[in-house]
């Protein structure tokens, strides 16, 4: 198998699911190597989790008692800008790893090319498999972006708005952004949840 890990990932996963396997193939363990990192992804899913939830209290705290601007505008405007923090690191930890990662399935695929058929037709089978758990992950992550980017894009627009009013009147202003965010809450926590145990799966439950 000589083709890019980019191609391969598209084709491979179409081809899983024509076959019905892709159930079993995306949750394959990767090797150890393959996996070091995914570890301190996990612990930022986790944490992300944490935030977003913090976060959701706040702006609720905030929407049920819209008189009562401080503490409570200061608060979900601080707690805005620490998850804003935490998903600007997140994109970054991912870029890495997902560098790191491609650059380990390449790797592995030309240390097969100098092995015996016996030893390298197993090998390429379970490469695929890995690589098609790690595109599953990838997947996983985009579906989560899809749904935080507009939740964060929101909340961001909050807290700009309520530094400059940050009275009860302001606080009607953005009630209906607030309310819209935390319509997104339930089903981001979903996405994280599947990460994380995409990412427990990919590591053998560790």
């Amino acid at each position: 198998m000589t083709r890019s890990i980019k191609t391969a990932g598209p084709l491979l996963t179409l081809f899983l699911a024509m076959l019905g396997l892709w159930g079993c193939a995306s949750t394959v363990e990767l090797p150890p190597e393959a996996t070091r990192d995914l570890a301190n992804l996990r612990d930022r899913a986790v944490a992300a989790k944490a935030q977003i939830q913090t976060t959701c209290n706040a702006a609720r705290d905030l929407n049920q008692q819209p008189t009562q601007v401080d503490p409570l505008a200061g608060r979900l405007v601080q707690e805005i800008h620490e998850l804003s923090n935490l998903a600007a690191q997140g994109r970054q930890d991912v870029q890495g790893i997902d560098a790191r990662t491609t650059a380990y399935l390449t790797k592995w695929d030309e240390d097969l090319k100098s092995m015996s058929e016996s030893i390298s037709e197993p090998g390429q089978k379970r490469r695929s498999e890995a690589i098609a758990s790690y595109e599953h992950l990838k997947s996983l992550i985009s579906d989560f972006r899809m749904e935080f980017q507009p939740f964060m894009a929101d909340l961001d627009e909050v807290a700009r708005y309520l530094s400059t009013d940050g009275t009860a009147a302001g606080v009607q202003v953005v009630k209906p952004k607030i309310s819209t965010s935390l319509g997104r809450e339930g089903k981001l926590m979903k996405r994280l949840d599947a990460v994380i145990a995409q990412i427990s799966s990919m590591r053998g439950g560790k």
